[in-house]
């Protein structure tokens, strides 16, 4: 069901990004699925002319997982669910898809303003990046606040199993952040 509107919006961006298809010419009929656990499976097969058709894949050459996650990291933090996608297969193939798909940017901004015009998209894209960033400061003030609650007056959880748990999360949150940067310098273009 949602194969087609992500097939078309990656088309979309694509079209409007010569760089990208460029950049995904050159692996003409090669293979991408891509892996939403539980929700989502998608076959890509890029085209002649580097965006993307669809259709179902015996081996696609390169496998992208996303987690379970990916979609509200996706809607606030696009790098952070795009950084934490697995891909495995062809080297060259899964590095020329992860370069462009991290690089790859809708401007709504733009897109707004061909229904309404330049100045009242600006101030609505605005007002947008506004709203956006409330939002995020209020989900973080409420993490922070229900995080706060359950270690100092949460019932039935021991606070030593907390601190352990803490420990743990910032040894993997480390790990992760070490990892993204190694992928970082991996999928850098060489120069």
């Amino acid at each position: 069901m949602l194969q087609r509107p992500v097939l078309a919006a990656l088309n979309h961006l694509l079209r409007q990004e010569s760089w990208a298809r460029q950049r995904l010419r050159p692996f003409a009929g090669r293979g991408a699925r891509v892996v939403l656990p539980p929700w989502f499976t998608l076959d890509l097969t890029v085209a002649e002319d580097g965006t993307f058709h669809s259709g179902a894949l015996a081996a696609p050459d390169v496998l992208i997982r996303l987690p379970e996650h990916a979609p509200l990291r996706f809607l606030g933090r696009p790098q952070e669910a795009l950084a934490a996608a697995r891909l495995e297969g062809v080297a060259d193939f899964a590095e020329a898809l992860g370069f462009v798909f991290r690089n790859l940017r809708w401007d709504g901004e733009e897109a707004l303003a061909r229904w309404v015009g330049d100045i009242p998209a600006h101030r609505l894209a605005g007002l947008g990046r506004r709203l956006g960033a409330w939002q995020g400061e209020t989900l973080a003030r409420l993490s922070a606040n229900g995080a706060e609650f359950l270690a100092d007056e949460g019932p039935g959880v021991p606070r030593p199993a907390l601190a352990e748990q803490a420990r743990d999360i910032a040894a993997l949150d480390s790990a992760a952040d070490a990892l993204a940067a190694r992928l970082a310098r991996l999928t850098q273009p060489s120069r």
